[in-house]
């Protein structure tokens, strides 16, 4: 037996679907891009094809954006007041929190050397790092 479709699995199902409506509205965060790539890598479509459908179509339809809404309204037992208060808030990263980034950015180097006596790879963090400051250089 595989597994059983419990109310519990549609229900954490049905909030991550809804959850990826709300995405580009809240965040513009657009999941299809995602899920595009990989359908580009397995050769199932092409660049020009992908650019068309974000450019063109919305990430899902108007009327399944409206009841996905009123399914997660209703689910974590909101009034509209209450939604729109959360999807009027602005927008917030990791460096509106405490964290220890600063730290990290300034002893990026030490840190990157330390790993290459450790381990052959480059840590994603101090890739992207180093590729964020390779960008602000030519803007």
């Amino acid at each position: 037996m595989v597994g059983r479709i419990t109310e519990d699995t549609i229900m954490r199902v049905s909030i991550r679907d809804s959850i990826k409506a709300i995405l580009p509205e809240k965040f513009g965060i657009d999941k299809r891009k995602r899920e595009y790539s990989a359908l580009i890598r397995s050769g199932q479509m092409t660049k020009e094809e992908a650019r068309h459908k974000l450019r063109h179509e919305p990430p899902m339809s108007a009327d399944l954006a409206a009841s996905d809404r009123e399914y997660v309204i209703k689910k974590f037992e909101l009034t509209e007041e209450e939604w729109q208060a959360i999807m009027d808030t602005p927008h917030r990263t990791f460096l509106d929190f405490p964290n220890y980034y600063s730290i990290i950015r300034r002893f990026r180097k030490p840190i990157e050397w330390l790993y290459r006596i450790v381990s052959p790879t480059t840590p994603l963090l101090i890739s992207e790092l180093n590729e964020q400051e390779i960008a602000m250089d030519v803007n």
